[in-house]
């Protein structure tokens, strides 16, 4: 990390790096490099104009890969896979051309996220994909960095993308100004979970989900039709009204401090300002009807035994 911030910032300097790290070795949003010599032997690192020098006995670092750039204009990165031991790195032309066409949809139909995407996403972190689907998530100590799974869809990475936002910027508020008073243990039902969720995780889950939720409404926007409007109108029924549940709730919390409540306000406001859009009377049963097994399920799994 050090000999990254080095050669981002410009810095010349000399850094001694643990000396047990043997391989490749990966500098965040800069690139990778084959470390030369065995552990246990003294590994430096000299970073002068934007270049850096590693060597151990001698020996320099080879095979140097930069990282890959995704996006016209944007100062976005895609990082190494994670995850998945020592296969090697994601191919960055699938990941590019997927991620130009999530933008560009972004940009047509969901022009604030497309914003505040370009602001606030500086790198992707491809993860191997699980055996139950495209996953994905946030770091809460590195604000602009997503990790996901490969989606199969450039429509399936822009909702990745705004869902994932969401949680970044939960982050950076809750960071500068504490949503939940400390000391509160209560866990609580999440209708995207199948656990129990602290104050906080259920905030950040709701936000995240007024995202999904406003995502879909986008998407109607502009316009669709046959099954693509179908499924556009379930996700966008369901996670509407799921997150309208949990802000009604959630708004004369007492463990929420005056910002987490002006939050929650907010939420829900935005909620009642897409009354407007009625989904089909189909669509609607089938949200309700997915919203009710999860509950459901949910009591099953957690009632006491």
């Amino acid at each position: 990390m050090a000999v990254a911030v080095a050669l981002r910032c410009g810095a010349t300097t000399r850094l001694e790096l643990p000396d047990h790290l043997s391989g490749r070795l990966t500098l965040p949003t800069a690139g990778r490099v084959r470390l030369p010599g065995a552990p246990g032997r003294p590994l430096t690192a000299d970073v002068a104009a934007g270049r850096a020098l590693i060597t151990r006995d001698g020996r320099k670092a080879t095979g140097w890969t930069p990282a890959a750039w995704l996006g016209e204009g944007h100062r976005i990165t895609l990082g190494p896979l994670l995850l998945t031991g020592d296969q090697p790195a994601a191919d960055p032309a699938v990941w590019r051309e997927l991620f130009d066409r999530a933008l560009a949809g972004l940009t047509r139909r969901h022009q604030g996220v497309a914003a505040e995407l370009g602001v606030a996403l500086r790198q992707i972190l491809p993860i191997g994909t699980p055996a139950g689907g495209q996953t994905s998530g946030t770091f809460h100590h590195a604000f602009g960095a997503i990790a996901t799974s490969r989606p199969d869809s450039p429509q399936a990475l822009a909702l990745t993308l705004a869902h994932e936002l969401q949680h970044n910027k939960l982050v950076a508020i809750d960071h500068l100004m504490p949503l939940v008073r400390p000391g509160c243990r209560e866990l609580y039902y999440a209708p995207w979970r199948n656990d129990r969720r602290p104050l906080i995780g259920l905030i950040h889950g709701v936000y995240a989900h007024v995202g999904v939720a406003g995502f879909w409404h986008g998407e109607l926007e502009a316009g669709l039709s046959g099954r693509a409007q179908q499924h556009a109108e379930v996700e966008f029924a369901r996670w509407s009204a799921a997150s309208a549940d949990v802000t009604a709730g959630l708004r004369e919390n007492p463990w929420l401090t005056p910002a987490g409540r002006d939050l929650v306000r907010a939420l829900h406001s935005r909620i009642r300002d897409w009354k407007g859009h009625r989904s089909s009377v189909s669509a609607m049963a089938v949200a309700d009807a997915r919203r009710s097994r999860h509950r459901d399920r949910w009591r099953g799994r957690t009632a006491p035994e």
